[in-house]
């Protein structure tokens, strides 16, 4: 009997996938591309779309497609967002970094998460922002474990984590960007791909993916991802310890 209402749950799990938006725990609450001139304190705003839940974990990638610092990321409710993991673009076109934080109070629909940056490059800068929200990951101070960066170009994008991950059944986030060519990038398998935020002349994109890590500890975790064209990209991947309850059987 439990096998089969199990079978039900991956059943309709496997439903939920195959409608994109539909009855997902995980999904991108908020994206935004914009161009900005190389010079200092620039800001940009991202909508989210959606509410969020207290406790949620909330993860920002962003890529800019020229050399940047960032000087900060708060949301609506004064909460600021540390950075976790950041990588530069192939060739040295630009930088990807990733920001996370937990939620200590339900941020509604129409809420804003603002970066502070600003581009040492001598040209206009783009800077593609994508915002992703997490159930089951445990409130713990510090739940991020396993981290991992590349860069290169061509086609085929991948990133594996320097280390093992120390637990089981681990979240495992990788967000991956495109800069200098036109092309759609899609995450492949296991790997979910949460939807590319892209410019408007689809030379930077920025694409947030996520996973269930392995049932086991020690391995060293990873996504891959294919691009339309050659490019240049970089990609990086976080694991963070999941509630298994939810996490494992893959619905919140």
């Amino acid at each position: 009997m439990k096998s089969v209402a199990r079978m039900g749950l991956c059943l309709l799990l496997a439903g939920a996938f195959a409608t994109p938006g539909v009855g997902l725990a995980q999904s991108v609450i908020g994206s935004s591309c914009a161009t900005f001139p190389a010079v200092f304190n620039q800001q940009q705003v991202v909508t989210l779309n959606q509410s969020v839940a207290a406790g949620r974990l909330i993860v920002v990638g962003v890529a800019v497609n020229a050399p940047a610092n960032f000087t900060g990321i708060s949301d609506s409710a004064a909460s600021s967002y540390p950075i976790v993991n950041a990588v530069a673009l192939y060739g040295g076109t630009g930088i990807l970094a990733a920001y996370a934080r937990r939620t200590t109070s339900v941020l509604n629909a129409g809420s804003s998460i603002t970066l502070q940056f600003f581009s040492t490059g001598s040209t206009t800068a783009q800077s593609c922002v994508s915002v992703a929200s997490f159930p089951g990951v445990l409130p713990i101070t510090s739940p991020d474990d396993a981290y991992g960066s590349n860069s290169g170009s061509g086609s085929s994008l991948a990133v594996t984590s320097s280390t093992p991950t120390q637990y089981a059944n681990e979240l495992v986030y990788s967000v991956f960007a495109s800069a200098a060519t036109p092309g759609a990038i899609a995450a492949l398998a296991p790997a979910y791909g949460l939807g590319a935020t892209c410019s408007g002349d689809s030379t930077l994109c920025v694409l947030p993916a996520w996973n269930f890590g392995a049932s086991a500890a020690g391995i060293y975790e990873g996504a891959d991802a294919s691009s339309a064209n050659a490019v240049s990209w970089g990609a990086l991947s976080i694991t963070f310890r999941s509630n298994e309850r939810i996490f494992a059987d893959g619905f919140e």
